[in-house]
């Protein structure tokens, strides 16, 4: 397997592209919802960018570089109660399968029937994973392990 690291100039210079694509739809978003662990830096960084509340939702399915099936809870601010919103950006730092975000959006949906839109914001994705998002910056192939700068390598080997 491929190692590509991600410096954090990349992720400034990434984070500023993502940030363009979506003022640039024209979209307008009521809620990011950021998934931890690794969607949180994003999300927090788009929230500031686009100035929209920022919510939470856990779903781990890696465990270093175990696959295992997506398991979630939701965690969303009493300040900004899911359900007082309709246009939610879910943001991750990557889609590799695809399974994470995809759990996370069906379940996001399941909790609260009023949302209207859901679209889904990544830095990077995988061509082998099963979504697609609505926006990302770079797509890599599915050999590659991306390390961020946030994390601790040593987890990992």
């Amino acid at each position: 397997m491929k190692v590509k690291n991600i410096s954090w100039n990349s992720f400034n210079n990434h984070i500023n592209k993502l940030a363009e694509k979506i003022k640039k739809s024209g979209k307008k978003y009521d809620l990011i919802i950021g998934i931890a662990r690794g969607g949180l830096i994003p999300a927090v960084a788009l929230s500031h960018i686009l100035n929209i509340p920022m919510g939470v939702h856990t779903v781990k399915s890696y465990y270093g570089k175990n696959k295992k099936p997506p398991q979630s809870d939701v965690y969303v601010s009493t300040t900004f109660r899911i359900n007082m919103h309709t246009k939610i950006l879910l943001v991750d730092e990557l889609v590799d399968s695809g399974d994470s975000i995809k759990e996370s959006s069906e379940r996001l949906k399941k909790l609260d029937s009023d949302i209207k839109s859901m679209d889904i914001a990544v830095l990077y994705y995988k061509e082998n994973s099963c979504v697609k998002p609505d926006y990302f910056v770079k797509k890599f192939k599915s050999d590659v392990w991306l390390y961020f700068p946030w994390e601790n390598k040593e987890t990992y080997n």
